[in-house]
């Protein structure tokens, strides 16, 4: 899986789809609402987003081509609840969906997906996200988070690299795994479990969502 960052003219020495961050501050991007859980009425927010995002992003987020259609079915999936979605929202009328944090939970761990539209990359969003979803799974307690990823999503990659994650090629495919303790270290006091069990969901499902393999849906199964 895969987000996404303002990308520089490719250098000589870079793939034409490796995406680099540029530097900005906090006062270079437009405000965002706080971080929320997506909710049924989202739907149609989160495929706009997915909507504004390239087809090379969207190629990136979802490690290959997908068409509207799927789009709006993950959307749907995402409004209501699983994969679980965590949104930035601006604080324009109707909210619109800037950046989201897709977590699925597959048994033991989880898997994350990040998408942040143009004008909001390059500030600090997808850490914050990442931090975010950590501490979503923190409360069920789920202490990897992993993320698959193209070799050449350079942005995902550096994220990897500055959150501690662990990498390893997979079948021609980078699966970085995130440490929720070690993301949360800072953070004062455990965090409670919440109560009762959550759902993984059904193997169907999971197989709706391109990025989930069958190696995946084999584990989610047993």
């Amino acid at each position: 899986m895969a987000f996404f960052m303002a990308f520089l003219p490719p250098a000589p020495h870079l793939s034409h789809m490796e995406h680099v961050a540029l530097h900005k501050t906090p006062g270079d991007v437009p405000p965002l609402q706080a971080m929320r859980r997506a909710e049924a009425e989202d739907a149609g927010r989160i495929f706009d987003h997915l909507l504004r995002l390239s087809v090379e992003d969207r190629s990136l987020r979802f490690c290959g081509a997908v068409r509207e259609p799927t789009l709006r079915r993950q959307a749907e999936n995402v409004a209501a609840g699983y994969p679980a979605g965590l949104l930035a929202c601006s604080p324009e009328p109707g909210a619109p969906v800037r950046g989201m944090i897709e977590i699925a939970r597959i048994g033991a761990w989880a898997e994350v997906a990040l998408s942040v539209e143009p004008d909001w990359r390059g500030a600090g969003l997808a850490p914050r996200m990442m931090l975010a979803a950590a501490r979503w799974a923190r409360l069920r307690g789920i202490h990897v988070l992993e993320a698959l990823t193209l070799p050449e999503n350079g942005a995902m990659r550096g994220l990897g690299r500055k959150m501690g994650a662990r990498s390893r090629m997979d079948d021609g495919m980078i699966r970085q795994m995130f440490d929720v303790d070690m993301l949360l270290r800072d953070e004062l006091g455990p965090l409670p479990l919440e109560g009762g069990a959550h759902p993984v969901g059904p193997v169907a499902h999971l197989a709706s969502v391109s990025n989930h393999r069958p190696a995946d849906l084999r584990r989610a199964a047993a």
